[in-house]
């Protein structure tokens, strides 16, 4: 080969390069969507704590904690 020169890929170079394409896109859209499922489980996480938390804080009776087999006294 001389220099200047262009060559050609193969045709199985070719198709090579396409089933890795592809295969590079499948993984692609498949991470899309668990990163699209972690962002709903953390979001749904992160909300779930205030829930309980005002359950726990606006409850109209007293509650106690129990925690590593200690009472926690009940929040005044």
């Amino acid at each position: 080969m001389r220099l200047g020169e262009k060559t050609t890929p193969s045709h199985g170079t070719e198709q090579e390069s396409l089933r890795l394409k592809h295969e590079l896109q499948v993984h692609q859209v498949e991470l899309e969507m668990q990163n699209a499922e972690l962002r709903q489980a953390r979001d749904k996480l992160e909300t779930t704590p205030e829930q309980y938390t005002d359950l726990y804080d606006f409850a109209p009776a007293g509650y106690f904690s129990l925690i590593s087999g200690c009472f926690r006294l009940p929040r005044p």
